[in-house]
């Protein structure tokens, strides 16, 4: 197994897939290999049919940060920022189109695309001293992943406004009463007997509900606003602001670690 294979790590346990950022060291942030490791198991999560359950959770206490810098910052331009930025959103219409229960359990941070990652899933479960953060306006950009587009899906107008133009975190409190999060447990032994609600349920009945509740035409409307979303953030992207803002943050945090 190669160094790139570790990034992402893909358990069965029954009917749940869990599946784990798996890069502590720059705290579970998304590249490139991330991408390929998560779509396929995605795509484990579909095909395989005891799977009912598919969730998300980060290694050593942190969810996810997002996008790694350390990659994605070499995309200068706003058609270099596509090749991320459209595959990427690809990944999450994937995930928001699987047909069983998602689930973001956030043991720890999600910040950025972290954040995007969880707001495509069904269901954000998270450990009570977590805090989560749409922080992309900190950086001159919006969100690329669709992270708007489904946030709207999951509260209303006026709160996926706040989170996305204040760029605050909240906590796990915070989150249980806009409705951004769904529940508060604090390990995955919680987590799994909270899943139980769906071990007798078969698979194709959460399908079939999953397509009652996301009709083709509502969908294609989501996808359709999600595709606007990352032609909005690749042209942030390409100017200098955003730029500058990445290089003053990456400053600060070398100094910070000397």
């Amino acid at each position: 197994m190669s160094q790139s294979d570790t990034k992402v790590k893909v358990e069965k346990d029954g009917c749940l897939l869990w599946v784990t950022f798996n890069r502590p060291a720059v705290k579970n942030a998304v590249d490139f290999d991330v991408m390929h490791l998560l779509s396929a198991a995605a795509d484990q999560a579909e095909t395989d049919p005891e799977i009912k359950i598919f969730i998300l959770k980060g290694q050593e206490g942190i969810f996810c940060s997002g996008g790694d810098l350390n990659q994605f910052h070499k995309l200068k331009t706003e058609s270099e920022a596509m090749t991320m930025l459209r595959p990427m959103s690809g990944l999450l219409k994937k995930i928001a189109s699987l047909p069983v229960i998602t689930v973001a359990y956030l043991n720890g941070h999600a910040v950025g695309g972290g954040c995007e990652i969880a707001a495509a899933c069904d269901y954000r479960i998270s450990a009570e001293h977590s805090k989560s953060g749409f922080i992309q306006g900190t950086l001159a950009i919006t969100t690329g992943w669709g992270g708007a587009a489904f946030l709207r899906e999951k509260v209303s107008y006026n709160t996926a406004l706040d989170m996305l133009t204040s760029a605050k975190l909240c906590t796990a409190e915070e989150g249980l009463k806009s409705g951004w999060i769904n529940g508060i447990l604090n390990n995955e032994r919680e987590l799994s007997g909270w899943c139980g609600q769906w071990r007798a349920v078969k698979k194709q009945v959460i399908t079939a509900y999953k397509q009652a509740l996301r009709t083709e035409m509502e969908k294609t409307r989501l996808f359709t606003a999600i595709d606007s979303e990352v032609e909005r953030c690749a042209v942030l992207w390409g100017q200098d602001a955003h730029h500058e803002a990445v290089d003053l943050f990456l400053s600060k945090k070398h100094d910070r670690s000397n």
